[in-house]
């Protein structure tokens, strides 16, 4: 399960760190990507423009932006998400091919709110594309968060883009969102976007039974760590 943390502490930097489970290999690679580049939504439609900020991102399959940070501090993470349904493509709203996505808030934007507002004014839709390898069509949603600590996460689940947006969001997982009152335990299990559980700084495992425990909720039982068999 793919996995996005963000942590961050008033007096530090803004920490965020991603697993990436996949059952196959993306194929990744790392870009530079300095601003002035010309782009266009990849769909055929009439969104075009020249990148504002330039960013480092790593590539699936050299064809489509899934992590990155531009030079202003606006970082992006596409996780899988199954419930993800992007509705048909109306010609006449503005769209983004998933490949670029994520590109197109790195190359514009420098904060989360501008992001955020911009989804809002445009509506903006998102067009799947296939697995260049298998055919089949990633169902993914998106998170962002910004040198403040702000946070959100874009899911289209039912045709339209719902937007999390607080700096309170600060775990995302491959989960489905809920709207139950669960207490905090179970909602983290559950929920694609976390707001209600706040992580705690990540220190070296100094034994087998030491513990990790998130404020406001139950803690984990220790597990032992063992290297992967070759």
């Amino acid at each position: 399960m793919c996995t996005k943390v963000l942590w961050h502490d008033p007096s530090g930097p803004v920490l965020v760190g991603r697993n990436m489970d996949y059952h196959r290999d993306t194929g990744t690679n790392l870009w530079s990507l300095p601003k002035g580049l010309e782009r266009n939504d990849g769909v055929g439609g009439s969104l075009s423009w020249t990148a504002v900020y330039g960013s480092v991102v790593a590539a699936a399959y050299d064809m489509m932006t899934v992590d990155g940070m531009n030079e202003a501090g606006l970082s992006g993470h596409i996780l899988w998400l199954t419930e993800s349904h992007y509705g048909d493509h109306d010609p006449e709203r503005p769209a983004l091919s998933m490949a670029v996505w994520l590109q197109y808030f790195l190359d514009n934007f420098a904060t989360v709110a501008e992001a955020a507002a911009w989804i809002a004014e445009s509506k903006v839709q998102v067009v799947p594309l296939s697995d260049p390898a298998t055919g089949e069509v990633p169902a993914v949603h998106l998170a962002l968060s910004d040198s403040t600590g702000d946070s959100a996460v874009i899911e289209y689940t039912d045709d339209e883009a719902t937007v999390w947006h607080s700096p309170d969001y600060k775990v995302m997982t491959n989960r489905r969102p809920t709207t139950s009152n669960s207490n905090c335990w179970p909602r983290s299990r559950a929920s694609a976007a976390m707001p209600r559980c706040r992580v705690q700084p990540w220190r070296p495992i100094a034994s087998p039974g030491q513990t990790t425990t998130w404020a406001g909720c139950r803690p984990r039982p220790a597990r032992s760590m063992r290297s992967p068999q070759s």
